[in-house]
């Protein structure tokens, strides 16, 4: 909703049954996502949004609430678009073990060529994250709470077919690493979408 001709305000509301969270777990999900756009002129846009979920993951894992923080930023510089954005987020489960506080730093740049109706971009995001409750031991006598850190550089490219006809594909490579060695993992992500608008 429209407040100036700068800034507008809303109000997302959004529940999934059964579907994957970003951290890959199955469950359900409802959340409020409110934000405030400022778009000092056409080709700037700087959003702050704030969203509280409400997530389960059955009993075995329980139910948490998430509240998370975000400034995104958005500059068109005519035959591309640059983007960056910072997330401060919080966990709050039943479990204590699962509790954790982590921030996300994205960046991702674009490319667009309206002669062949294809666009290219590369991101990379960084994920540092802390778990106070889990503990790792670093040394005979030392223990310090669970530190991870998610690396994730990703390209996609798009092709608009005709007006009606789109491919995108996509590649993600994800890897985490953390103080106990028996966290950290690697894994690539490959997505070839086909749509069709009507």
């Amino acid at each position: 909703m429209p407040v100036r001709p700068w800034l507008s305000v809303g109000l997302t509301a959004e529940a999934s049954l059964k579907g994957s969270s970003e951290d890959r777990e199955i469950g359900d999900q409802y959340g409020f996502l409110p934000r405030l756009e400022l778009r000092p002129n056409s080709d700037i846009r700087v959003r702050l949004s704030t969203a509280y979920r409400k997530r389960s993951f059955g009993e075995a894992s329980g139910s948490n609430s998430n509240r998370y923080v975000a400034l995104n930023s958005y500059v068109n510089l005519g035959h591309g678009t640059l983007e960056g954005a910072a997330r401060f987020e919080k966990n709050n489960p039943q479990r204590a073990r699962n509790r954790f506080e982590r921030q996300t730093y994205t960046t991702r740049g674009t490319s667009l060529h309206s002669r062949s109706a294809t666009s290219c971009s590369s991101a990379w995001s960084i994920r540092p994250g802390a778990i106070p409750e889990r503990l790792v031991d670093v040394d005979e006598d030392r223990e310090e709470p669970r530190l991870d850190r998610k690396w994730s550089p990703e390209l996609r490219w798009v092709r608009t077919w005709r007006r009606n006809f789109r491919t995108e594909l996509e590649y993600e490579f994800e890897t985490r690493f953390s103080n106990d060695p028996e966290k950290g993992y690697r894994g690539h992500v490959l997505t070839l979408t086909t749509a069709v608008p009507w």
